[in-house]
């Protein structure tokens, strides 16, 4: 959403840049807003960073079998993990519609939480069809990534 208004929000501070009187004294402020910038882009690596499509795809490559589905969602969340997989040079499971999930014995739902987020309805609406005819029988979370491996059959009741 941010990036169609990065443009009117450079203006601003440029604006102001230009106003500035004085050669010294709007070179401090270029300087002063290029940290602030630096500053900016160092924490969104350090404390966010990017989602370890890399590092989930190593994990799930071994894992999948012939036959195996894959749902994304969001749905657009399979362009990093085909990617991966390409360049791993990987058998891969085939992509299913959300709506055609339960329809496989093991299903890979695949997800990316912050994506996600903007769906919680039909991520909800997955799980539980997903659920109702299997049960999870492997997991794991990596940043911003997490997998899931639904099998046909529900868990025995202890």
């Amino acid at each position: 959403y941010f990036t169609a208004s990065d443009p009117a929000f450079m203006l601003i501070p440029a604006e102001g840049l230009k106003r500035l009187r004085g050669r010294v004294l709007s070179t401090v402020g270029a300087l002063a807003t290029l940290a602030l910038s630096a500053v900016a882009v160092v924490n969104w690596y350090r404390e966010q960073g990017q989602e370890r499509w890399r590092a989930a795809v190593s994990w799930i490559v071994p894992l999948v079998r012939q036959g195996d589905g894959v749902v994304f969602m969001p749905p657009y969340v399979a362009g990093p993990f085909r990617y991966y997989e390409a360049r791993m040079q990987a058998p891969h499971a085939d992509s299913l519609p959300a709506n055609q999930a339960s329809e496989r014995d093991r299903v890979w739902l695949v997800t990316s939480p912050v994506h996600a987020a903007r769906f919680p309805r039909e991520l909800d609406d997955v799980r539980a069809a997903l659920s109702a005819q299997h049960r999870i029988e492997a997991q794991a979370s990596f940043r911003e990534v997490e997998i899931a491996l639904f099998v046909r059959g529900r868990s025995e009741p202890e």
